[in-house]
């Protein structure tokens, strides 16, 4: 992914908006700007930086309604290595009512709640991906088609309506290297998983974008092509130009 590629989605089906999980393994390209690993949005007042990077580098977690912050969450930590797989897990449910059930951030298979400043947390602020009717991007902010991602994707599961734990994604092994696990559980109405295994530009089982959870929620891939698909992945790490 890079400038201006990206994929995009609208669901005609009625999804969880309090109740979700994104688990995604990601290598960054490109540092200290704004990018958004996935969005979606309504309107100009409603929509979601559901995960996503801020020009410090610092990752995010934000969530939009009638023009204010409902959620925002911003890690002290600093995501600067463009070596190495980060495993996130954004594990959601705000119908709970503290920030610590709420919202729980793994990097890597390790609970993260070191917050910079001071967290924003509604309890059951209700989010704009899975929205039916609302476009969900993967690789840019939707709202405003700015903040494109600058990196590789690997293994994104979306889980509609269930707060998964890390372990149901990934795995240590015998050397302690966190490692991709099979998710084996249900994705609900509006869930995916994207392997990136395909190198079509539609929007269907051939395609870059293709769902293969069983939902046929398939991504319509922008300005990518065949090329973009590569074997550089988190049990295949290639060396890549810092």
């Amino acid at each position: 992914f890079a400038s201006a590629e990206y994929l995009k989605r609208t669901p005609t089906t009625a999804g969880n908006k309090r109740t979700w999980t994104w688990s995604g393994w990601v290598k960054r390209s490109g540092l200290g700007v704004n990018q958004t690993l996935i969005g979606g949005s309504t309107t100009s007042n409603f929509y979601d930086k559901l995960l996503g990077f801020r020009s410090t580098d610092t990752l995010e977690i934000n969530n939009v309604a009638s023009g204010s912050d409902a959620i925002q969450v911003i890690t002290n930590a600093l995501f600067r290595d463009v070596a190495a797989w980060y495993h996130i897990v954004a594990a959601i449910d705000t119908t709970q009512s503290s920030i610590d059930d709420g919202i729980k951030l793994y990097i890597n298979g390790v609970r993260y709640n070191d917050y910079d400043g001071s967290p924003v947390y509604n309890q059951n602020a209700t989010f704009e991906v899975g929205r039916s009717g609302s476009t969900t991007s993967i690789g840019r902010l939707q709202v405003n088609s700015t903040q494109y991602y600058h990196g590789y994707f690997s293994d994104i599961n979306y889980i509609d309506g269930q707060q998964k734990a890390q372990t149901d994604f990934g795995e240590f092994n015998d050397n302690g290297v966190w490692i991709p696990k099979q998710y084996s559980g249900s994705y609900g109405n509006n869930g995916f998983f994207l392997e990136f295994k395909q190198t079509g530009t539609g929007q269907d089982a051939s395609s870059i974008g293709a769902d293969t959870s069983g939902n046929d929620e398939h991504f319509q891939p922008v300005n990518h092509s065949a090329l973009h698909v590569g074997p550089d992945t988190p049990t295949n790490n290639f060396a890549t130009m810092n």
